[in-house]
């Protein structure tokens, strides 16, 4: 920086000291000025020069443009935070050929965890709120929030054939505290039930019960007296997947129908990926004598999955339990047997409070007033846990 030397008071105007001093200040402010020439205005700053000094509005543009070239793997530069649709396109670069990069307070709203909540809130706090399954195999809806609390219920009409899938996904908290039992109920909404076989001659067996996902169901008894009163044949668990056969008595009854419908998740917990079934239906009891029909095989219990991306807060019962197998009709016809129970998962990504019950039985077989009484349907699977898998 230039120095420059005061005049004193005994330096005079015709001294020879002030003036050696004025010269010498000017000699020095001459040396230390700025040229104009070395004055650069280029707001790109192309001359990468180290004799050139960009001017404040040059700087300003500079910064203003962005001050550098796009980023890349290995160029340190210009990057764009992403917007949701370019994360869910998959999209590399923003509109200017710039990186980008996703802000992690967005994350909550670009996760497919718990899903869209395009079906928006989900708030029941009293009487019973039915969704139509409309015959479907696999029914999902996306919401932003569930609460089930008060005396409210959440249940279903309508499943397919062979069962349905109940997928509830949840963006937000999931609060379920209702004394309503089950305050989700999805018994009954798994594969159909064998109808009671009609009247004859001989006492009428029980039918057997439906199998669940991991559990067969039970054998039906046998009936009392006749030529054909052998047991009513259990339904038979995972892999074979079948539904109770029919029975022996005087006519037998039907087989349930078989759960055949299946919904695999794409991640995986402990290496492996769910599989989600519905409960075989049980099959129906054996016809009695003159007049009479065996019980028709309860249904099968549905499947349901929740996935809930906040907090999950549950003091209620959740059922996937399969039916109580049907009352015979007349003298010494067969009970029906019970359906098997379907599946329950419940992921979450974060506890509130967890006292719910997870009701996963088989329907019971039906008690014959008179005939023999039928099987049970298998107990179902559970899974209720933290979240460490799926984003």
């Amino acid at each position: 920086m230039t120095t420059i030397t005061s005049l004193v008071g005994t330096d005079g105007i015709t001294t020879a000291n002030s003036m050696t001093k004025i010269n010498t200040n000017f000699a020095n402010l001459n040396t230390d000025k700025i040229e104009t020439s070395a004055l650069d205005t280029d707001n790109t700053l192309s001359a990468n020069s180290d004799a050139k000094i960009p001017s404040q509005k040059a700087v300003k543009a500079y910064v203003d443009a962005g001050g550098n070239v796009n980023a890349s793997d290995t160029v340190k530069g210009i990057v764009e935070e992403a917007t949701t649709a370019e994360v869910l396109a998959k999209t590399a670069t923003g509109a200017t050929g710039a990186r980008l990069y996703i802000n992690p307070s967005s994350l909550s709203t670009l996760l497919k965890f718990g899903g869209t909540g395009a079906d928006g809130t989900l708030s029941i706090s009293t009487g019973t709120t039915t969704i139509d399954c409309a015959n479907a195999a696999i029914l999902v809806k996306n919401y932003s929030s569930i609460s089930i609390t008060g005396t409210g219920k959440l249940a279903f009409s309508n499943p397919h054939a062979n069962g349905t899938i109940i997928i509830l996904k949840c963006s937000g908290n999931c609060t379920i505290t209702s004394s309503t039992s089950p305050a989700i109920d999805v018994t009954g909404m798994g594969a159909a039930g064998g109808a009671g076989g009609n009247a004859g001659s001989n006492v009428g067996s029980g039918g057997g019960g439906g199998a669940s996902i991991i559990n067969s169901g039970v054998t039906g008894v046998a009936g009392s007296n006749g030529t054909n009163s052998s047991p009513g044949n259990k339904g038979i668990g995972i892999y074979s997947c079948t539904g109770g056969v029919a029975t022996a008595g005087a006519t037998p009854g039907a087989g349930g129908t078989a759960y055949n419908v299946d919904y695999l998740l794409s991640a995986s917990r402990y290496g492996k990926f769910f599989v989600m079934m519905p409960g075989a239906g049980g099959s129906g009891g054996g016809g009695g004598q003159t007049s009479s029909t065996g019980g028709a095989g309860g249904r099968g219990g549905g499947a349901l999955y929740i996935e809930v991306a906040g907090a999950y807060n549950v003091t209620s019962t959740l059922s996937v339990a399969g039916n109580i197998g049907g009352t015979e009709t007349g003298n010494f016809s067969g009970g029906g047997g019970g359906g098997g129970a379907g599946t329950m998962v419940i992921l979450y990504g974060s506890l509130t409070a967890d006292s719910g019950t997870y009701t996963i039985s088989g329907g019971a077989g039906r008690t014959a007033a008179s005939g023999a009484n039928g099987g049970a349907g298998g107990a179902g699977a559970s899974l209720i846990a933290l979240n460490t898998e799926f984003i």
